[in-house]
C-alpha cells in the first residue's frame, strides 16, 4: 500500500469530522503506518488497503458491541494495536478528569 493510497483512504474518513475524531483518526493512521513499516521490514508482508479496511470494520463492530469479525493474522494484529492504543487514550482521559 503506497503512502498516497493509505492517506487518501483515511482522509476520506476524516473529512467533516470534529477535532477529537480527527485526532483519534490521526493516531490510528500513525499506528497503522508504524505497523505497516514494521511488518514489511520484519516479514516482507505488505499491509494492504483491504487489510486495513477489514481491521477498521472490526474495530467499528467492536465499538458498537457487535460480534467479532473473522480476521487474518495481519488484520488481527492491526486491530489489536488500535484497540490497545484507544484503551490507553481512554485511561489517560480518565486520569485527567
Amino acid at each position: 500500500m503506497s503512502d498516497d493510497d493509505f492517506l487518501k483512504h483515511f482522509q476520506s474518513l476524516v473529512a467533516g469530522s470534529d477535532e477529537k475524531t480527527a485526532a483519534i483518526l490521526d493516531l490510528l493512521i500513525n499506528e497503522t503506518v508504524a505497523y505497516r513499516d514494521k511488518l514489511k521490514k520484519e516479514t516482507g508482508i505488505i499491509l494492504t488497503v483491504e487489510d486495513t479496511g477489514v481491521a477498521l470494520n472490526a474495530l467499528d463492530a467492536h465499538l458498537k458491541g457487535e460480534p467479532p469479525l473473522k480476521l487474518n493474522d495481519v488484520q488481527q494484529t492491526l486491530f489489536g494495536l488500535w484497540l490497545k492504543r484507544l484503551k490507553s487514550l481512554r485511561r489517560e482521559g480518565e486520569g485527567n478528569g
